[in-house]
């Protein structure tokens, strides 16, 4: 195993250190996840079920006992005449190679004219056609496999979650990927490491602040308890030694900010959408008089 391929993505999950009360009539009018995030306030907006993934270290695909199957075309004994029957004689390599050799050469030629329509007899038509030229590659290659040797390929796919912490560090490594085994669990140090590094964008994190410090309500302050998130922004880097495999910009709800939902958008006017990821407003609506009649 010498390649992979990785695709990041982003998921939500409660933060520990966020939890707050929510009092008075804004409690009867939100919407919470399963795991208790809020993501709607005076809105039908509903939890959405999200696939658990994880991952298992599945071994190297398995090479079979008997790679290379006997599918000669000829006898491995050489031809005889007035011999003996216990006085035959077994064929060199030499003289089994040049035999396979030539094979090959016939299957070339026979796909060929089988391809430029070179044969008088008219051939079949349609899936039939594919399947025999289908063979007839099939066959070229496991001749040619004699020569050459045989590769055995199996494509896995693993999951590996990492949750960045927003105070102590911007590395880590995700797994380890060994020449001989694949990928590895990060505690086999016979893989070399893949590195994760994330910059945070200080840029943006500073601006995430002053539009929290415009708020003056705090958790010990608000008369709501609602809370939302201003999500940041940080550059990730996957790293295999110094080689660089995957690059991108991720928003991330813990490089951000925590700030009060605006008492004004709390008098049950507004139809409030909560991103379930980061946090962050995902909508605000004008609920019409029809529909509030009806709530």
């Amino acid at each position: 195993m010498e390649d992979y391929e990785c695709q990041p993505d982003t998921y939500g999950e409660p933060d520990p250190t966020e939890v707050h009360t929510a009092s008075g009539p804004f409690a009867s009018a939100l919407s919470l996840t399963e795991d208790g995030v809020l993501i709607g306030i005076n809105s039908d907006v509903k939890s959405g079920k999200e696939d658990v993934a994880s991952s298992v270290y599945t071994p190297d695909v398995e090479v079979p006992e008997e790679p290379w199957p006997d599918r000669s075309m000829h006898s491995f004994l050489n031809e005889v005449d007035t011999i003996p029957a216990d006085q035959f004689t077994e064929k060199t390599l030499q003289q089994k190679a040049l035999e396979t050799a030539h094979d090959i050469t016939k299957i070339r030629k026979r796909k060929f004219k089988s391809l430029a329509f070179g044969y008088d007899k008219a051939l079949p038509d349609g899936e039939a056609y594919n399947t025999m030229v289908a063979q007839l590659d099939k066959l070229e290659k496991e001749y040619v496999g004699l020569f050459i040797g045989k590769s055995y390929k199996a494509k896995h796919t693993y999951v590996f979650n990492v949750v960045p912490d927003a105070k102590n560090g911007k590395s880590a490594i995700v797994f380890r990927f060994s020449t001989s085994k694949g990928v590895v669990p990060t505690t086999d140090l016979s893989g070399k490491p893949v590195m994760l590094e994330i910059d945070r964008n200080t840029s943006l994190e500073k601006s995430n602040g002053q539009v929290a410090g415009q708020q003056t309500a705090t958790p010990e302050t608000s008369n709501s308890g609602l809370f939302y998130r201003i999500p940041g922004n940080a550059g990730v880097r996957l790293l295999d030694g110094t080689h660089i495999l995957l690059e991108s910009h991720l928003t991330l709800g813990q490089f951000g900010k925590v700030a009060p939902i605006p008492e004004g958008l709390l008098n049950g006017n507004y139809d409030i959408r909560l991103h379930p990821a980061t946090g962050a407003i995902q909508r605000v609506k004008r609920i019409m008089e029809k529909n509030k009649e009806e709530q």
